[in-house]
């Protein structure tokens, strides 16, 4: 049986050469901090387009507002600036942004924006509308509707592009009057995870696992394997890397073969001396493997509790209220289960103490 394990300490030392990541499409200025405004209010769109780069401004309204951490309206999720666009009478304020690189039609990609009402907008029902376009001064194709604004901000989307595209197009999408605060636009990558770094009795047969493989449009293990899971056989660093949409995402696992820790087993010392002599003074059960529960408890001869813990690491110094017990006999309680395991385990016996 394969009995499994979890070093300590083991997965910081891997992260400088895991989770690699390659991105070819960005929005060049999602968070609007490329500009020359501070609290500037009812901009028209050409006023807007000759301060802000990489967004254009072409919608009907023309009063889009910058809006600065200092001016008393809330703070950006990104940077220091965020906008907010105005609603009223079917014509809304819209933007265009520059995109690094056109998305391309039929790729996956993944979107993040943050919106919220306006102060003076609350309880109004409005939605943002994103769209696709190959002009900085028209919406293009309408892809998504975002779920209602309210007072939080952050909102995230996947989509398939359904045409090439060099602008993403945002307006308002609303029956009423709206204003709306808008921040953090970005297009962003999946994550792969294959958990911490782990180790083995026997490295034979484990399953490595990408995660919501069904994303990605190809996946491949530094095995040459191309499938979503990868069996292995010998101990070592594997990899795996996914291609999704303009993102290409990585992440690595050490997997380690320790014979010497295949028994996972609870011992309790049934004997020790705490009398500060610097030698067998403190009491704890031992175990090769990491647990996921613990509880430890030790009663004396009438059945009084002289000691517990929740913590693995937390020793006995044979004390109750701070006061040496007498030697004796003590029966102990230990509940536990380890990482592996779906089921509690309990083991019970009794320690000795001698002065």
């Amino acid at each position: 049986m394969n009995i499994t394990f979890y070093k300590k300490g083991f997965f910081l030392t891997v992260l400088s050469f895991c989770c690699g990541l390659l991105f070819s499409q960005q929005i060049l200025n999602g968070s609007f901090e490329k500009h020359r405004f501070e609290c500037d209010y009812n901009l028209s769109n050409q006023a807007f387009n000759s301060g802000m780069s990489n967004i254009t401004a072409f919608g009907e309204q023309s009063e889009i507002d910058v809006i600065a951490n200092s001016c008393d309206l809330g703070m950006a999720v990104e940077g220091n600036h965020f906008i907010a666009m105005y609603h009223r009478n079917q014509l809304s304020d819209a933007i265009a942004f520059d995109l690094s690189s056109p998305l391309e039609e039929g790729k996956r990609y993944f979107l993040r924006f943050s919106s919220k009402l306006g102060i003076d907008t609350l309880g109004k029902n409005a939605q943002v509308e994103i769209g696709l376009s190959n002009f900085p001064d028209s919406f293009g194709m309408s892809i998504l509707l975002s779920s209602k604004v309210g007072v939080s901000w952050q909102q995230e989307f996947e989509v398939i592009s359904p045409i090439d595209a060099s602008f993403i197009t945002v307006k308002i999408a609303s029956e009423e009057e709206n204003w709306i605060f808008l921040d953090d636009f970005a297009l962003y990558c999946p994550v792969i995870n294959l958990g911490n770094d782990t180790a083995y009795c026997e490295v034979n047969n484990i399953v490595l696992e990408v995660n919501d493989a069904e994303l990605y449009e190809r996946i491949e293990w530094n095995t040459a394997t191309v499938t979503s899971a990868l069996a292995i056989n010998e101990a070592g660093v594997y990899w795996v890397e996914g291609i999704v949409g303009g993102c290409s995402v990585r992440d690595t696992i050490d997997i380690q073969e320790i014979a010497y820790n295949c028994n996972c087993e609870v011992y309790v010392p049934n004997i020790f001396s705490p009398n500060n002599d610097n030698l067998n003074d403190q009491l704890i059960p031992l175990s090769p493997c990491e647990f996921l529960d613990y509880e430890f408890a030790v009663f004396d001869r009438w059945g009084t509790r002289v000691f517990y813990s929740l913590k693995p690491d937390e020793f006995w110094n044979g004390t109750y209220n701070d006061q040496f017990l007498s030697a004796g006999n003590y029966v102990y309680f230990v509940r536990y289960r380890f990482i592996f395991q779906t089921r509690q385990q309990q083991k019970q016996g009794y320690i000795s103490i001698v002065r």
